[in-house]
């Protein structure tokens, strides 16, 4: 069965309940807390970007993290176009070596559902299943439409840098006593 793009389940899906994913007993640790919820359900569940398993590959640190984003963007475009042009030449070991880096990019800024769409085409590449990748391709322009949108609306937010402060307070005392 076809991994569908994240706006695609939406629409197929009852939004359930939100439930955060952390309890705090302490209000200000709690609002903090609230707000880190907040921020990273936002752009999980608009645009499929899980920001902890983002930041978490790139060793726990927000501003690696935000390199990560703009180095992932900044190929977006020639791998769309090397993409393209393997389905155009029928090339299905081009497609399946370009569809990979596209899987571990992915993960690798924890856009998820992306990187699973890529493992299956990178599957169905390998397997010669063109009918599939070409029949599919639109599904993977989309999702890859997602998260780029998602990355510009993280930078845009410019929030990551305060995302850490978020999880946890103390490190704004830290950085302000190591000022």
């Amino acid at each position: 069965e076809y991994i569908q793009p994240l706006e695609t389940q939406k629409k197929n899906e009852e939004k359930p309940a939100q439930q955060p994913v952390v309890q705090e007993a302490e209000s200000s640790a709690s609002d903090s807390v609230s707000a880190y919820n907040s921020a990273i359900e936002k752009y999980l569940q608009t645009y499929g970007i899980n920001m902890e398993d983002g930041i978490r590959y790139s060793a726990d640190k927000p501003g690696k993290y935000k390199l990560m984003l703009g180095a992932y963007s900044k190929f977006d475009a020639p791998r769309r176009v090397k993409l393209a042009e393997f389905i155009e030449k029928k090339d299905m070991e081009g497609y399946a070596i370009e569809v990979h880096a596209l899987k571990g990019n992915a993960y690798g800024i924890g856009a998820n559902n992306l990187a699973k769409i890529a493992l299956q085409h990178e599957q169905k590449s390998k397997e010669k299943d063109f009918d599939f990748v070409q029949g599919n391709f639109n599904y993977l322009q989309e999702e890859m439409d997602l998260v780029m949108r998602g990355i510009k609306q993280i930078l845009d937010d410019d929030i990551l840098l305060d995302i850490a402060v978020m999880k946890d307070p103390s490190k704004k005392e830290k950085d302000a006593a190591s000022k």
